[in-house]
């Protein structure tokens, strides 16, 4: 069924496409990574965790909306109110993340030799290159898709919110997570 934050979402998000006679839609990006291998464990590990060789592929999309307006522009629908965004608030999921028992197996074994301490460090010290390496380039991708962030309880342009990337160092199994916040300027 899901869990109930999600459903309040898509709910929220039903709600305000119908009361504004918007089409919802779940457009999401999806980031092809540069790179030898099959998964981004690979692809990190064959880059020797140079965050400048891991870098968006052609194949990458960055459309980032949850409805189309009547005059057929995107829209991203939080469940947030103004009050709430003046602070950092998260915009965007992990770009990519380690989020299973077997994806951390692997990336133990790859990029620490099977200790875990070693793999930390070795994903971390690359996640937080990746910031500087690519990070405002796809953050700026990601947001020109939509005309700003419909609220609760109203609406913000895209010239009126900031973004940053943030790493969530409370991740699990030690395997920090970048995502993406915003805030009302």
């Amino acid at each position: 069924m899901g869990q109930t934050r999600v459903q309040s979402g898509k709910k929220n998000e039903l709600d305000i496409c119908a009361s504004n006679g918007w089409i919802n839609v779940d457009v999401k990006p999806k980031l092809d990574w540069s790179g030898i291998g099959r998964s981004n464990i690979d692809k990190i590990y064959n880059a020797g965790f140079d965050p400048s060789k891991f870098i968006p592929t052609d194949k990458s999309t960055f459309n980032k909306y949850d409805a189309i307006t009547k005059d057929g522009k995107g829209v991203e629908i939080k469940k947030y109110t103004k009050s709430k965004v003046k602070n950092w608030t998260m915009y965007s999921e992990p770009v990519f993340t380690i989020k299973t028992r077997s994806i951390l197996a692997k990336a133990v074994r790859l990029f620490g030799n099977g200790d875990i301490t070693v793999a930390n460090k070795k994903y971390n010290d690359f996640l937080n290159g990746m910031v500087a390496n690519v990070g405002q380039e796809i953050i700026d991708k990601m947001t020109s898709t939509s005309i700003g962030i419909q609220l609760e309880d109203g609406f913000i342009p895209q010239d009126n919110i900031e973004y940053r990337w943030k790493v969530n160092e409370t991740a699990w199994g030690g395997f920090n997570r970048l995502c993406i916040e915003f805030r009302v300027k």
